[in-house]
């Protein structure tokens, strides 16, 4: 990693920095236009997975994994400003931030209670439907914009990553593949940009079956940004409509909130879109 970032003193290397293998033993969807085959696992979404790992250094271990700590250790939070090394023996959730002040997407938590550890990578999430997540068979592992902050926090530049002011910050719809999922967690937060009149924000969120939870989507009447008129929409993993709110307040206050319970546990999607801008 010091090599690839060009840190003095790294030296070379003849031999390759990654070799990367997918196992004959499964079936890979190859086709980018048909990731979520069914039976099949996301090759996509499974080479920059392990990309990020052995080439771009997304690589954790809290002293249990090859009893050694990783750059993702750090940035390990179970609450806002409080992080956790742990792993989960504490017994608590936790979550990747930047600064310990917005709580993003959540870790696997690769220790138990009672000390054991699962031999599960602990800088991996613990969702599926993201490429640096949990995999599975007809389920595309996406990069989320979460993900691309991980490689800028570990040092890493995008090409081309300072975009023009009119290009799109997350997907506008479930299929546009050309633009990042936004990000959210239960009892956390996220924000994007509506840049032009009919663009619409996706942000991936994991709900528990039979819970209820409240949303709310905040513009100019909560001070959470410049929309006049928001309104909320959830979508479940097909990207199906489930619900919808305009107004919190019909005429009074335009801000979107709405009472939702997951009919199943896994990914949903909450799209924000406004009326005007």
């Amino acid at each position: 990693m010091a090599r690839l970032l060009g840190l003095p003193g790294a030296g070379t290397s003849a031999s390759p920095d990654l070799a990367l293998v997918l196992g004959n033993g499964f079936t890979w969807n190859f086709d980018p236009n048909n990731r979520g085959a069914a039976n099949g696992y996301d090759a996509i979404g499974a080479i920059e997975h392990e990309l990020s790992e052995g080439g771009f250094g997304r690589v954790g271990g809290l002293g249990y994994q090859n009893h050694s700590w990783g750059p993702m250790d750090l940035v390990r939070y179970s609450s806002l400003g409080h992080r956790d090394y742990t792993g989960g023996q504490d017994g608590s959730p936790t979550f990747f931030s930047v600064s310990g002040t917005e709580l993003l997407t959540p870790f696997h938590n690769s220790v138990s209670t009672s000390g054991v550890f699962d031999g599960q990578d602990p800088a991996d999430w613990n969702i599926g439907g993201d490429s640096f997540g949990l995999g599975g068979k007809g389920v595309m592992g996406v990069l989320s914009s979460v993900d691309l902050r991980v490689l800028d926090i570990l040092g890493w530049t995008l090409t081309g990553s300072t975009p023009p002011p009119s290009s799109d910050d997350f997907r506008n719809t479930l299929t546009d593949t050309a633009h990042p999922f936004g990000s959210v967690v239960v009892g956390g937060s996220s924000t994007g940009n509506l840049e032009v009149t009919g663009d619409r924000d996706w942000f991936q969120i994991q709900l528990v079956a039979g819970t209820s939870y409240l949303i709310t989507l905040f513009g100019q009447q909560g001070g959470g940004g410049t929309l006049e008129d928001p309104y909320l929409r959830v979508h479940n993993s097909a990207g199906t409509l489930l619900t919808e709110n305009d107004d919190i307040v019909l005429g009074t206050n335009r801000d979107s909130q709405l009472t939702f319970t997951a009919t199943a546990t896994g990914t949903f999607y909450l799209e924000a879109g406004a009326f005007n801008l």
